[in-house]
């Protein structure tokens, strides 16, 4: 099944380095920021995060996000994204945004 995302992504150069140098693609980004769960990390930022949680339920919905599984988003406050990093564990200074 496809996905289309209506919006665009304000990323700092510093974010764009770090996709290229990790592999992590446009539309992981874009498909973590969809789908993923919001977290409270440093500095005032959102952290998302594709979590098994999220896996489960979105498979139930049709939907195949496993390959996004391992990535987080960081945005800013003011949001633009400023890194994207594969994650395999939750830090703990992340709290979950609700």
């Amino acid at each position: 099944m496809g996905v289309a995302f209506a919006f665009t992504l304000e990323l700092s150069e510093h974010a764009r380095r770090r996709m290229r140098q990790r592999g992590i693609s446009a539309a992981a980004v874009t498909a973590v920021l969809q789908f993923g769960q919001a977290f409270h990390a440093d500095d005032g930022c959102l952290a998302y995060l594709v979590t098994k949680r999220v896996v489960s339920a979105a498979c139930e919905r049709g939907l195949r996000l496993e390959p996004f599984s391992d990535i987080a988003v960081i945005e800013d406050p003011e949001g633009r994204i400023v890194t994207a990093q594969h994650v395999r564990h939750l830090p703990r200074s992340w709290e979950v945004a609700r």
